[in-house]
């Protein structure tokens, strides 16, 4: 603490500091119910500071991932739908690139319920692809959130803590040419990951072409709007039986302009 005097009044300036987190931090529920003469009935209460409360409140981890689950509906994929697109170079070689965009990651550490990561790669990554030799191999290309923080996470401290990294481009090499997206709660159960494209290598490549690359994503929050059109006839028709081909009927209407929404890739019309 710090002080001086002025007036024969004392004013009391706290000097701040700021700690790390630890590599087992728990919530400050969590705390008191680790203490042995903790009851069972307070160990049932709430993590304390809901989002969002002033005053200097300060809100845990769990709640923040907690907003960002609810924000994706409790689901995981990219955002849309040309996001983290993976595609090979212009002039292929051993490596791809992952498009610019943002995902959703769901919190798969110990432990960890209704949470979320959100994750932006604002620039193009490329990432490196190893040859192959006189086998054939399947790789696949995950967005991976490397949390080191949370009980039982073994991932190792960033060089900057503050500016981490924390979120990764990874290669799972190896895979089962099969393998698609929900594979992945088999390969890496506790990974906090999810899954953008695979890649099928044959024996002896050593550059990776984009006919190799199978895209895997998902949307996390797909969008869906439906278009409904009305016509008022000039008389009364009927449909029937002809010759077995399509007809246009009825014949007073043979089409609508439709406004298509620019985030729309897929229409389906009946």
């Amino acid at each position: 603490m710090a002080g001086e005097t002025t007036n024969n009044t004392q004013i009391v300036i706290p000097q701040l500091s700021r700690v790390l987190p630890r590599r087992d931090a728990r919530s400050p529920a969590e705390e008191r119910c680790a203490l042995p003469d903790r009851s069972t009935k307070e160990c049932r209460m709430w993590d304390g500071v809901p989002w969002y409360v002033e005053g200097g409140a300060l809100h845990s981890e769990e709640t923040l991932r907690l907003l960002a689950f609810a924000a994706f509906g409790s689901n995981e994929g990219v955002v849309g739908s040309k996001d983290l697109t993976v595609r090979a170079l212009a002039q292929p070689d051993a490596s791809a690139q992952v498009l610019p965009g943002a995902c959703a990651v769901l919190n798969q550490a110990e432990g960890a319920s209704y949470q979320a990561y959100a994750g932006r790669l604002p620039v193009t990554d490329t990432v490196p692809i190893a040859s192959t030799g006189s086998q054939p191999r399947s790789d696949l290309i995950v967005v991976r959130v490397e949390n080191p923080f949370p009980a039982g996470e073994a991932w190792a401290l960033p060089t900057d803590v503050e500016a981490g990294p924390y979120i990764f481009t990874r290669v799972i090499s190896g895979v089962p040419p099969t393998t698609v997206a929900r594979d992945l709660a088999t390969l890496a159960p506790r990974d906090s990951a999810i899954v953008l494209a695979r890649i099928d290598l044959p024996a002896g490549t050593t550059a990776v072409t984009q006919g190799m690359i199978k895209d895997l994503r998902s949307i996390a929050n797909p969008r869906h709007e439906r278009i409904q059109k009305t016509a008022t006839l000039s008389a009364v028709t009927l449909l029937g039986y002809l010759d077995g081909s399509w007809q246009n009927w009825p014949g007073d209407v043979t089409s609508w302009n439709l406004d298509i929404p620019r985030w729309a890739r897929t229409p389906r019309c009946r």
